[in-house]
């Protein structure tokens, strides 16, 4: 099945959740070219395990919003104490983009303070 001009997002734990095109498909991988450059990266070799296909009429826009404001939309919404550390990231990243794993676990903490 060809691949090319689909578009993915990644599920490597370095780029988890970042969007792009695939531009050449390999036997085992695919040479994607990003949405938005990362550290001056415009393209990345992904294996084709760690891809997921956007279906065509899905848009995925970043949002800027306040941290403040995103932990009361959460807490507004979900119950969030009854969920497990892997249904906390999923609320999380379905909500907010992060550049790295860092920044969502420094969200993950701060959504922990009471």
């Amino acid at each position: 099945m060809n691949n090319v001009g689909k578009r993915v997002k990644i599920t490597h734990t370095e780029r988890d959740g970042v969007t792009g095109r695939i531009i050449k498909e390999y036997e085992k991988s695919c040479k994607v070219k990003l949405d938005a450059s990362i550290q001056g990266c415009e393209y990345c070799i992904v294996r084709k395990d760690e891809l997921i296909i956007i279906e065509e009429d899905v848009q995925i826009r970043h949002v800027t919003i306040a941290t403040e404001k995103l932990k009361e939309l959460i807490i507004e919404n979900y119950k969030w104490d009854n969920y497990t550390l892997k249904g906390k990231i999923d609320i999380v990243t379905k909500l907010a983009y992060f550049e790295n794993d860092k920044e969502l676990l420094e969200f993950l903490e701060y959504m922990e303070e009471k």
